[in-house]
Formats: structure tokens, C-alpha cells, sequence
């Protein structure tokens, strides 16, 4: 059976990329079943097991993940490092133009974007949480390809996975505020909700920073899909607490293309 994944419409061949969903593993209740994260208690066997699906489906020879800490550090990796090194390494988005390398991260309702070069190779997998959008994680992933590796913003192409939607993020004062001095102005990126919150649009604003750092509107696929709303396909912590499991956005240079 293959391993469930979303995939974007704007990534070529030349790319495997995916966002697991919570089916396809071989985790128990209640992290049923494809839970790829150490976080919240299933057994590191189970893990370990999930996570050899996910390289096994991305095809390269190395899939590189870093520690995830809400910033806006920018990995860049290649087939020398290893797993382990880089998985000590704090940054929230993960890079390489390796053709060996798939780079990934870990979500449970953060927004997990994907970039990728069609004219370089070069590709980025980022984890974009609130913090992390107002840190500009995104923008300054487009700008280590752009500074590092040759691309160039035009040609990248992007892709917004399954996360908390505007539908169900309900939000703080303190979260409004940072959001709103990040995208001034911006005021379509807030509405209120049923029961009284304001609702947050972190698909809207990563969109709006992904265009203000050169990507264009026409590459930026936005796949909508709200992990909160959907227990049956996607895990979220904000549904469901710790008795849940997490999910892994992928990107890599197709085997054998070069």
C-alpha cells in the first residue's frame, strides 16, 4: 500500500514532495497511525518506523529534519552531514541543493510550506507556526536559496500544506498584535469567530510574505486543507492535545533527475 500524501499541482517531476496525513503508519491509539514525532509519548520504535516510510516514498538518500524551535533560522544542508548533527541544529526551515538530500519538518497544526527551484534544484521545507510567521521564516528561507544557492524568487514555487485554518485559530491579543506590526495594514488577516475570539489567517500571511519576498501569486499553491477540522485525515494539537501525533512536509530532488 502506498504511504497517503498530499502533493502540490505546481511541483513538477523533477521534485518528491509530500504532507503525510495521520493514516498509512504503524502507530496505536491515539496517535493512530502515522504519527512521525517524538513529542508526545508513542514509542520511538513506532516513530522511527513512520519516519523509514516517509524516506522510503521521497526516494533520496538522506532525508534531513532540524530542531524545530519557533525562530527563523535557516538550515542548510547537504549528503555530508548527518542525520543526527543536523537534528541538533536549531532552525525552523531546512535547505539544500543536494540532489541526494529530501529536507523535512514536523507540524501539528503550524503551517508547513515547501519551496523548490525548478531552475536550480534547490529546495526548502519550512515550519511556520505563528511565531514563526512573524519571524518571517519564509521570507528569509527565499532568501538563503536566493543567497546560497542561485535561485531566484520569480522561479520558486511553493506550497502550503495541511495546518489550523482561519476557520479554527482563534487567537490572543498578543498573537493579533505581533501579526499586525509583521503585516501592517493587513486587516483581512483577522475576523471574528463564533465564540467571541478573533480568528487568525496564517495561510493568508504567509502567502502575503512569500509575495514580498519575490514568489509569485501564479506559484504559490495554497492546498487549504485545516488539520483542526479534519480528525479523521490530519493530527492537531490544538483539537486534541497531547494525546496526538504529528505530521512531515517533505521536499527533494527526484531520484535520478538531476
Amino acid at each position: 500500500m502506498l504511504l497517503p500524501l498530499l502533493r502540490s499541482r505546481l511541483f513538477s517531476a523533477q521534485f518528491v514532495h509530500g504532507f503525510t496525513e495521520r493514516a498509512g503508519g504503524v502507530s496505536p491509539a491515539p496517535y493512530h497511525s502515522m504519527n512521525v514525532g517524538f513529542k508526545w509519548g508513542d514509542a520511538e520504535s513506532n516513530v522511527l518506523a513512520n519516519r523509514a516510510l516517509v524516506h522510503a516514498a521521497c526516494g533520496c538518500a538522506k532525508l534531513l529534519l532540524a530542531k524545530q524551535v519557533h525562530g527563523s533560522q535557516v538550515a542548510v544542508v547537504s549528503r555530508r552531514d548527518q542525520s543526527s548533527q543536523v537534528a541538533t541544529q536549531e532552525a525552523d526551515a531546512v535547505a539544500t541543493a543536494d540532489p541526494d538530500v529530501a529536507v523535512a519538518v514536523i507540524v501539528a497544526d503550524c503551517v508547513p510550506v515547501l519551496l523548490a527551484d525548478p531552475v536550480t534544484g534547490a529546495c526548502a521545507a519550512i515550519h511556520a507556526g505563528w511565531r514563526g510567521t512573524v519571524a518571517n521564516v519564509v521570507g528569509e528561507a527565499v532568501g538563503v536559496l536566493q543567497r546560497t544557492m542561485g535561485a531566484r524568487p520569480d522561479d520558486l514555487v511553493a506550497a502550503i500544506g495541511p495546518s489550523i485554518g482561519p476557520c479554527c485559530f482563534e487567537v490572543g491579543d498578543e498573537v493579533v498584535a505581533a501579526l499586525a506590526n509583521r503585516l501592517p495594514g493587513e486587516a483581512d488577516l483577522f475576523a471574528p469567530g463564533r465564540r467571541g475570539r478573533v480568528h487568525a489567517d496564517l495561510w493568508r500571511a504567509n502567502v502575503r510574505l512569500l509575495r514580498a519576498a519575490g514568489v509569485r501569486a501564479e506559484h504559490i499553491d495554497l492546498l487549504s486543507e485545516c488539520t483542526h477540522c479534519q480528525p479523521q485525515r490530519f493530527f492537531s494539537y490544538r483539537r486534541d492535545g497531547t494525546a496526538t501525533g504529528q505530521m512531515m512536509a517533505f521536499v527533494g530532488r527526484a531520484p535520478n533527475i538531476t
